[in-house]
Parts: C-alpha cells; structure tokens; sequence
C-alpha cells in the first residue's frame, strides 16, 4: 500500500518532502545599473540557484510560488496542494511596457514563472495515488513533477529501488472523454499517417528518381478551406471505442488518423490512436476567480479540483460495482 510500505514508508510523506525542496527565500537584491536592466517594478527577489529547481534538459526553473510570504503548499489529511511557478531560459528577448513603450531585455538567464496549481491525493491503504494538475494552453508542469516523484521515491527506496516499479500514467474519465468528443466542431486539418498504396509510392509518382526504401513515412493531409471546419465527429463516434491498428479505405491503407482540433481555445493535434486523452482533459476556466495578476486564485482552483477528484471516485466507484 502507498501509505504504508518497505517498512513503514509513506508515499504522501515523500511526495510533500520533495515538494518543500522546492521552496525559496527570497532576498532583497541590490540595484541593478541602468545600463544592465531598467526595471518596472521596485520589488525584486534574488535566490541562490538550487540545481534541484532546474530542469536542463527542458531548460526550466520552477519552485514553489510565495504569497504574502508564505509558500503555496498545503498538507490535509491525504491530500497535498499547492502552486508551482515556472519559466523557461535560455532566450534573450526584449520586454516592452505597453503603457510607456519603455524597453528592457529578458536574458539568457532569466525565467519568466507562470504559476501552476497542482494536487495529490493518496489515500489510506490504496495502491493508486492521484494527482491533478492545472495547464494554461499548451503550457503545464506535468513532465517536471513526473521526474521529481520518480527521483524521490527512488531516493527513499534506496538501493531496492530496483525492486520496485512506480508508473504514472493518465487516467481517462469516460464522461469527460464522451462530452469532448460531442462539442468538437471539426477540424481545420485531417492527417493519414503510414499510408500503404501502390498508387502513392514514391517511387511510382517520380518514375523511379526516389526509391521507396528510403521513405519512413507517407502522410495524405486534407485541409479545410479559409474559415471552414472539416466534420469529424461521424469519424470519432466510429473508431473512438475500437481503434484498429490498421484503417482500411479502398486500396488505401493507413495507420493513425490525426485531428487539428480546438480544445480548450487553442488548437491541438489529436491523434485517434490518443483519442482517450480527451478524457484527461477538463476545462474549469469558467468555474475559477482570478486576482490583480489575471491568473486563477489558488482558492478557486482547489475548489474546482475538489469536486473533479469528487467525479473521479464517483466513477470509480461506479466501475467498481459494474465490474
């Protein structure tokens, strides 16, 4: 069980350990010449760079955000929550205030933190843990937690770590996954990958100039006109319960159909293969309230992933008694 493992461990005590690694102190920094920086603002905070909040390989910082002083991070019962902020480096742009057209430079070296509402649940005696995490479009901190998690259950185990497998993977409501499918207007792009056709070999349609061995993949890409939307729903309610390994149309065989679908206010590439993660995937920007920054208070958003862990035991449990 997850609470209570190897010898009396506890994954929730890891977990919010790990977590407070990544708290900060903040220090008052010393000014900064004009000919450096020409600051907007008169707070600024300096932290001796802890390499456990730098991922590299992404080239990101994250740490656990501060309000008022105190870290967003909360400990009830079995549930862990909190904010996490983070940016990407490694890019120097030039930052602008709109207001006064003044002009000051991001630097290689500077990250700019979005902050990111995350929650853990493990309950007593189970062998399954939850976590839910916020995303802003495209942007989110999934990958930075899952690494840290492994670490620190590794570093916990210790040398058994061997011994033992943790797997993170997303769990799809069903619910949410049909309600998705039925609000997707259409797409603005329709890709069959690995196509198999004589008709479109290469080496057929360049008479003999490129050979086929040397292809990897053929894709046939449809794309709707200027301001009009492709219909797919007919395709999703067809395939999105059996999704064979091979589509068969014709003479035209193919391996995965891609989507470049609306979801959430941005666009995004759906493969049918990955069609359950719509049901990973649940938009609350209408359920939230936002503060003087314009992003969603923390409140609000353990609010709103309160009542989504609320549906998910409620689906579970009814799995449960079906099965």
């Amino acid at each position: 069980m997850l609470s209570d493992f190897l010898d009396g461990k506890d994954l929730k005590t890891i977990l919010y350990d790990m977590l407070q690694s990544l708290s900060y102190i903040p220090e008052e920094s010393s000014e900064e010449t004009e000919n450096e920086v020409e600051n907007d603002t008169d707070d600024v905070e300096e932290e001796n760079l802890d390499e456990t909040k730098v991922d590299k390989v992404e080239k990101k910082y994250f740490r656990i955000i501060k309000k008022k002083g105190e870290d967003v991070l909360y400990e009830k019962g079995r549930c862990i929550s909190g904010v996490i902020e983070s940016g990407e480096f490694g890019t120097e742009e030039n930052i602008v205030n709109i207001k006064s057209g003044k002009t000051r430079k991001k630097r290689v070296n500077d990250a700019l933190l979005m902050p990111f509402y995350f929650m853990f649940q493990i309950p007593e005696n189970s062998r399954v843990a939850y976590l839910l995490v916020e995303r802003i479009s495209n942007i989110g901190i999934y990958s930075i937690l899952e690494k840290r998690i492994i670490k620190a259950i590794n570093d916990a185990i210790g040398v058994e770590a061997e011994d033992f497998v943790v797997n993170i993977s997303p769990l799809v409501i069903k619910r949410i996954m049909e309600k998705h499918v039925a609000l997707l207007g259409g797409a603005r792009k329709i890709t069959l990958e690995r196509i198999k056709s004589s008709d479109l070999s290469v080496s057929r349609v360049t008479d003999g100039e490129v050979s086929d061995s040397d292809i990897g993949n053929t894709q046939i890409v449809f794309t709707a006109k200027r301001n009009k939307m492709l219909s797919i729903l007919n395709i999703f309610n067809k395939y999105k319960d059996d999704r064979p390994q091979i589509y068969s149309v014709g003479q035209v065989e193919y391996a995965n159909i891609k989507f470049e679908v609306m979801i959430g206010g941005s666009y995004h590439s759906l493969s049918m293969q990955d069609v359950g993660k719509l049901g990973t995937y649940i938009e609350i920007t209408k359920d939230l309230k936002y503060d003087s920054t314009s992003y969603p208070t923390y409140e609000s958003l353990h609010r709103a992933a309160c009542n989504i862990f609320d549906e998910i035991t409620k689906e579970l449990n009814q799995h449960e008694d079906e099965g």
